[in-house]
């Protein structure tokens, strides 16, 4: 009996920790190069992209995310210190961020697995914190896809607008287009407009009028220009 016992309890003390441990397996954290933030994963909706996502996914937020918040400073802002990526196979979007939870689609990135950069994107989000306060769609996700286009993967074009888009395209198209905008905005100006544009939109100041005040032409008329300039180049 007390031979029959050992064993049992024996059998029981390795199953414990062998579930314990897989469970915290599915939980990986990695800190960022600045060693100010922590990037945590959750595989357990999709256990077979952990091997993509610690080799691919990490590394890019590791190096980018403490980039990115150099980049959108703002006074007496701090970033989050965490964030949080779940995979879900039920997600009806490529991936979404609230606050610092960014939730992915799993059977997108299974097909894409190259598209890491659109997990920059969305910790672009939690870097811009604007928490519903007005700031416009168009030029939220814009200037997300001007930093992942511009500054993350430039070479790669992401945001060039082809001759056969040039006249439909406007400049609150969101995304892509809208990232091109701001990219030639940029050019026209400096880079600090976009800096204090990320500060008017988190701070919920901001309103068209506020590109009259940054570069001396209204937003319609900027539109104009880059549109002009797409034709023009084209």
């Amino acid at each position: 009996m007390r031979l029959r016992f050992t064993c049992l309890a024996l059998l029981a003390l390795l199953a414990t920790p062998a579930v314990a441990r897989d469970k915290k397996d599915l939980h990986p954290t990695f800190l960022t190069s600045d060693g100010k933030a922590t990037i945590r994963f959750d595989f357990t909706g999709a256990p077979d992209l952990q091997p993509w996502g610690e080799t691919k996914v990490a590394p890019a937020l590791q190096e980018w995310y403490p980039k990115i918040v150099a980049l959108l400073p703002s006074p007496g802002f701090h970033p989050a210190d965490t964030i949080t990526i779940s995979f879900e196979d039920k997600a009806k979007f490529v991936a979404a961020t609230s606050a610092d939870h960014i939730t992915a689609n799993a059977t997108y990135f299974r097909t894409h697995p190259k598209d890491v950069n659109a997990l920059v994107h969305e910790a672009t989000h939690v870097v811009q914190a604007y928490h519903n306060n007005g700031a416009p769609f168009w030029l939220t996700e814009g200037l997300d896809d001007y930093i992942r286009y511009y500054i993350v993967e430039p070479g790669s074009h992401g945001a060039d607008i082809p001759p056969a888009r040039a006249a439909s395209v406007h400049y609150n198209d969101a995304y892509r287009t809208t990232a091109n905008f701001l990219a030639w905005v940029v050019a026209q100006t400096d880079p600090s407009i976009i800096v204090k544009l990320n500060a008017s939109l988190r701070e919920g100041t901001y309103n068209d009028d506020l590109w009259k005040q940054l570069t001396g032409k209204t937003l319609p008329q900027l539109g104009d220009e880059w549109k002009q300039s797409l034709l023009t180049t084209n």
